[in-house]
């Protein structure tokens, strides 16, 4: 048996290990995932409620935005970031190329 070999035992000991210990965190994982979730819709549903339904639409996203961020429903994941400002209609970058006000030259 070579070192590549024994190593190779090793990792697959230490692979079988870690799911084994992985296993009820995860459990408790997603137990606590499933009750944000179920919290997060019983709040929009108390808000609609109490604003009479005029937001709903905007309450409907959020809730699901928000669930997403959990992994829940798949309607956006936690990797997805909003995308940079740019810059406002009209404004024109000056002639080094750079927006803002001039630096004096040393």
């Amino acid at each position: 048996m070579n070192v590549l070999d024994s190593v190779k035992g090793k990792m697959r000991e230490l692979t079988d290990r870690a799911n084994d210990l992985s296993g009820p965190a995860n459990e408790k994982l997603d137990s606590a995932k499933s009750a944000v979730a179920s919290g997060l819709g019983s709040a929009g549903k108390y808000v609609d409620e109490k604003t009479g339904g005029k937001y709903a639409s905007t309450i409907h996203s959020s809730v699901g935005k928000a669930k997403g961020f959990l992994g829940q429903n798949g309607e956006q994941q936690a990797t997805d970031r909003p995308s940079p400002p740019t810059k406002p209609p009209g404004a024109a970058e000056d002639s080094s190329g750079k927006n803002g006000p001039e630096q004096p030259s040393s």
